[in-house]
């Protein structure tokens, strides 16, 4: 669904609401996205994002994070950083480092200590490494992003709209019921819609994390 088509079915659902305009939507909208959508725990499939272009410096101990970077899990398999080992000639020289807590990285390798990244901590919009780069590596950063704004004046989509409009249709269309139109007939409405729609990304990314994950006898 693009932004012009939102606005149209939630201006619908409303009853016809030609007063809600793009720009209060969009205001709504992407106030939900940052606040709530994207720093829930949840995370859906379509935010995961990989970047190769970050590289450390030589005897410089952090690197940034990528800029559309929001959320690292650790309990994701598929969430990884790692580097490419120049002295690797196999197929996959990717190296991964070690997520930790920072100060017990630090203290264990000590600020002197130079050498290929073992170990990492995220720290606001760092990561630090241990060892201290010796050299100029590249980084594979796996991770989940934050997505491109709402424009509801165009026919155009963001992930959000491409994959998971029936939630924030929902989401978004509860948000005006009531608090804008308060209409109490059609609260219940949007509610549903938000609560199925998340249903049914959250079964989606759940069935694709599965999906690579090899199965044997005994296994759940």
């Amino acid at each position: 669904m693009n932004g012009d088509d939102f606005l149209t079915v939630l201006q619908k659902r409303l009853g016809r609401r030609t007063d809600i305009t793009s720009a209060m939507v969009t205001l709504e909208a992407e106030m939900l996205r940052k606040n709530v959508l994207e720093n829930a725990t949840f995370k859906p499939w379509f935010l995961q994002a990989e970047d190769a272009t970050i590289t450390t410096t030589a005897s410089q101990e952090y690197v940034s994070r990528p800029a559309d970077f929001v959320h690292f899990d650790e309990e994701d398999d598929w969430c990884q950083i790692a580097y490419n080992d120049p002295d690797d000639t196999s197929a996959d020289p990717w190296v991964p480092i070690v997520l930790d807590d920072w100060n017990i990285i630090k203290a264990y390798y000590k600020d002197e200590v130079i050498g290929k990244p073992i170990k990492g901590a995220l720290v606001f919009n760092r990561l630090y490494l241990r060892p201290i780069p010796d050299d100029t590596y590249t980084l594979r950063w796996r991770y989940y992003k934050t997505d491109s704004a709402f424009d509801f004046t165009v026919a155009s989509e963001n992930l959000w709209l491409q994959h998971a409009s029936d939630w924030v249709l929902g989401e978004v269309g509860l948000i005006f019921a009531s608090q804008y139109t308060r209409d109490q007939d059609v609260i219940p409405v949007f509610d549903l819609m938000r609560k199925e729609g998340r249903r049914r990304v959250y079964n989606e990314t759940i069935a694709r994390f599965e999906a690579g994950k090899m199965r044997s006898m005994g296994d759940d």
